[in-house]
Formats: C-alpha cells, structure tokens, sequence
C-alpha cells in the first residue's frame, strides 16, 4: 500500500500525532485513477482506526498530575527536615546567648577589677615621677651652675687667645714687608736674565739661517742643469707609470662589476621565472582540489539527501509505524495503575488538579 501526503496527514490528524512538513513529502500531481486509489485507502485507514477502539492506557490519572503530586510530597518530606533543623537550631542559638551573657557578666567583673588595678599602679607611678622628678630637676639646677662657670672660663680664656692672635698677626706684617723687597729685587734680576737669553737666542737663530742659506747656494752651483733635469725625468716617469697601472686596474675593476652585475641580473631573471612558474602551479593546484572538494561535497549531499528519503519512507512505508508510535507517545502520558493507586490513597491527592 502506497501512502502520499494526504494520507499520512489525515491519519496523523486522526490519531493526534504531529507531523512535520519536513517528514512529509512533495505531493506529486496525479491523474483520476490516483484519485480513486487515494479514496480506497483513506476508507481502509478509516477502518483501521475504528478497529483500534479501546482504551490503552493503565489509569486516567496523567503523567504530568502525578508529577505535581509526587513533587509535593518530597517538598513536605523535606519540610519536615527542615523543621527540625530549624528546632535544633533555634535551641542551639539560646543556649549559646546564655553561656554568652554569663561569659559577658564574668567579663565585666574582671573588667572592673583590671580599672581598680589600673588606679592603684596609676597612683603609685605618678608618686615615683614626683620623686624622680624633684631629683632631676636637683642635678639640672647643678648641672646649670657649673655651665655658668665654665662659660666664664672659656669667655676669660678666649679674650687671652685674641691678644695673642693680634700680636702674631703684627710680627707677620712686619716680616712680609721685609720679605716683599726681597721678592722684587729677584724679579727684576729674572726678567733681565730672560731679556738676555732671548737676544742671545735671536743671534743664533739668525747664524743658522744664514749657514743654512750658504749652503743651498754652494749645492746649487756644484749641482749641474743635466743631474737636476734627470732626477726630473725620472720623477716624472713614476709618475706616468703610477697613472697608467691606476687607470688599468681602475678598468679592471669596471669590466669585473659589469661581469657581475650582468650574472647577478640573469640569475634574478632565473629566480623571477621559477616564482612564476611555482606561483601559477600552486593556482593550478588549489583549483584542482577546490574542484575535487566541490564534486565530493556534491555527492556527499546528494548522498545524504538520499538517506534522508530513504529513511523517511521506510517510516512511512513501515507497516503500523506510525499508529504504534502514536500508541506509545499517548500511554505515556498517563501513569500505571500502581502510581495511580498511590496518588489516590494519600490525603494530598486533592491538592493538585
């Protein structure tokens, strides 16, 4: 027998089952022959159903009612554990106030003893302060006195030493002056012995420079014009030599940078054609596995689309699937006989609808 859309919704309908529209599937149009197949089916689930009468629950008191019922009597239970604790707790709390006020009272009394003690060693410190005190101020008043006397001394002994200041300061003007005299005369016998060794320094310098000139002017005339146009010659030659071994080495150098900088540039051309090559291979590469990856997720979801259908019709197609689900989802919603007896022997059963 062959179920379509209309069926299976108005035998979900009949039974009070839910059906989703994704468990349902696409109503295809059909022709009048499949209109007349459709009607023979409805009557033959129409007989099923009425074939099904009776009654397939254990009790008529519902899960959800039982539920309630059974909830409150493990909140009573526990309200009872609660109670006694709360008892137990409350007893404890007034024997802990009273050994509180008694632990309060003998702390008071040992308060009030501590102050009286407190007064006595008060009184007894501030009697030994006044004799410290009147003993101190006794040493202070000597202390005072003998200050006095030696400040005296010390006035008497200062006065003595500032005479004895004025008097050496005297004997050492009188010494410096003699001395200043001394100090001048030697002065100006340094300052002529000075004027007389630059005079003498001058005449030597210009002796020297007079031989030094004597002598240029005796190797001139012995030195003929060929040695001095030779030693010309040859200083000109190294010259030239130095210049033309320069200027080789310098093209030297030239042609080598140029020879390098041409390898250096084919080799980056080299490298540059290799990162291309790799760059457009690698494109080539994560497209084909892009590629690859798009037609196997294709044919996985195809695949699961498949199993979906599959799936859905062996549900639809199974025979009696989908009244023996709705049996069992409607006889859990009420409870055993043996619960339904118990909800019913407490006294708490009224108190919940």
């Amino acid at each position: 027998m062959i179920w379509r859309a209309t069926e299976a919704k108005s035998f979900a309908s009949l039974r009070g089952f839910r059906v989703s529209k994704r468990d349902v599937p696409k109503r295809e149009p059909f022709s009048w022959a499949d209109d007349m197949a459709e009607a023979d089916e409805i009557a033959e689930l129409n007989q099923m159903i009425q074939a099904s009468g009776g009654s397939m629950r254990d009790s008529a008191i519902s899960a959800s009612k039982y539920n309630r019922w059974l909830v409150g009597e493990q909140n009573r239970a526990s309200g009872s554990i609660v109670a006694k604790e709360v008892d137990n707790l409350r007893k404890s709390r007034l024997e802990f106030q009273s050994r509180h006020a008694a632990y309060g009272t003998s702390l008071k009394e040992q308060g009030r003893e501590q102050l009286r003690r407190d007064k006595q060693l008060k009184e007894m410190t501030r009697e030994q302060n006044l004799q410290k005190g009147m003993l101190i101020k006794a040493e202070v008043t000597a202390q005072k006195a003998q200050e006095d006397k030696q400040k005296q001394e010390w006035i008497a002994h200062g006065r003595s030493l500032a005479m004895r200041d004025q008097l050496q300061k005297k004997k050492i003007r009188d010494v410096v002056g003699e001395n200043s005299k001394r100090v001048a005369e030697m002065t100006a016998k340094a300052k002529q012995e000075e004027l007389d060794y630059e005079r003498e320094l001058a005449g030597v310098r210009q002796k020297l420079l007079q031989d030094n000139k004597a002598e240029v002017e005796k190797v001139r005339a012995e030195t003929a014009d060929e040695v001095i146009d030779a030693a010309k010659e040859f200083a000109f030659e190294q010259r030239k030599s130095l210049a033309f071994s320069t200027k080789a080495a310098e093209a030297a150098w030239k042609d080598e940078r140029h020879a390098h900088t041409k390898a250096h540039l084919a080799k980056a051309k080299a490298n540059k054609a290799d990162a291309e090559a790799s760059r457009s291979k690698a494109k080539s590469l994560r497209d084909e596995i892009a590629q690859t990856r798009r037609e196997v997720a294709g044919a996985a979801r195809k695949q699961q689309q498949s199993n979906m259908e599959q799936k859905q019709k062996i549900i639809m197609f199974a025979a009696g699937g989908v009244k023996d689900t709705h049996d069992q989802v409607y006889r859990k919603k009420f409870v055993p006989a043996e619960a339904a007896k118990q909800l019913a022997s407490s006294k708490y059963a009224g108190s919940v609808a």
